[in-house]
């Protein structure tokens, strides 16, 4: 009989947590997915490129940096369509800034993000939008990068 009861009791507590995460994923705040397209308009220098880097800051330049990646697929480009970036964001409103920046081999260096640079470019507040599920709702953001700055 303890046995039974036992399963009873489990089986009791796993449909409270199932039933916690069924009413919770409809709770919660909603997101924004961005594609970000990246694009060199300079083609000389794409063989020089060794490592490209993406910073996410939102548009209130008074807030710190979201985040800092490092983007795989850079080195040894031949094609002027660098690839696309997916980034989702808790944010529903509000603006984001997309900086793009590529690197020969010697790489980032933290003392000096300039030092070796090949290519850049930027977006300039690409608006968040709710995602709601809804795959029409990603945004897509193009950054053209360019060593002519």
């Amino acid at each position: 009989m303890r046995f039974l009861q036992r399963i009873s009791n489990g089986l009791l507590g796993a449909g409270f947590v199932a039933g916690a995460l069924l009413a919770m994923s409809g709770c919660g705040p909603d997101y924004a997915i961005y594609k970000v397209n990246i694009t060199s308009t300079d083609s000389s220098t794409l063989d020089t490129i060794a490592q490209c880097r993406i910073t996410v800051t939102p548009s209130d330049s008074a807030k710190p940096v979201l985040d800092h990646y490092v983007l795989n697929g850079c080195a040894g480009l031949t094609n002027q369509n660098i690839g696309t970036f997916s980034y989702s964001s808790s944010r529903s409103s509000g603006s984001l800034n997309f900086t793009v920046e590529a690197y020969n081999a010697t790489g980032y260096d933290p003392t000096d993000g300039t030092k070796n640079r090949v290519q850049w470019g930027e977006t300039d507040g690409s608006p968040a939008k709710a995602y709601n599920n809804n795959p029409a709702n990603e945004l897509v953001v193009n950054v053209l990068i360019t060593s002519k700055h």
